[in-house]
């Protein structure tokens, strides 16, 4: 599946299960072209995107708001990693639109609020 790392893939191998999750998405997606699983996995990632800039800046705050621009330039320029960053959002938006039941946007308000509001443990 595009978008999962392969020691995911792999770990899901030695369990012997895929989580449900994928699995519907697996069967949406069969259902021909006007399978929506594309549309909703690409809005995932676009959410998922949002959530993980606003937690790159938070992360990145110290040595932005540090007098020395070529610490805080060098921070920001060196993008590798915002990708476990962006991994770890698509994560928590589907765990939270499972724990509450609520949709894609809701979860990622909810997520986006809390992380503004505690800034340090978004850190942590």
């Amino acid at each position: 599946m595009p978008g999962i790392d392969q020691s995911t893939i792999s770990s899901w191998r030695s369990r012997g299960r895929v989580p449900q999750r994928f699995v519907k998405m697996l069967e949406a997606g069969d259902k021909g072209p006007g399978s929506a699983t594309p549309q909703v996995w690409g809005e995932l990632q676009d959410r998922a995107a949002s959530v993980a800039l606003v937690r790159f800046t938070l992360l990145r705050q110290e040595p932005a708001r540090s007098q020395e621009v070529d610490r805080a330039l060098a921070v920001f320029l060196d993008m590798r990693p915002f990708r476990p960053v962006l991994h770890r959002a698509v994560h928590e938006l589907r765990l939270k639109m499972e724990a509450l039941p609520v949709d894609l946007a809701a979860a990622q308000a909810l997520i986006m609020q809390e992380d503004l509001r505690a800034p340090d443990a978004t850190a942590r």
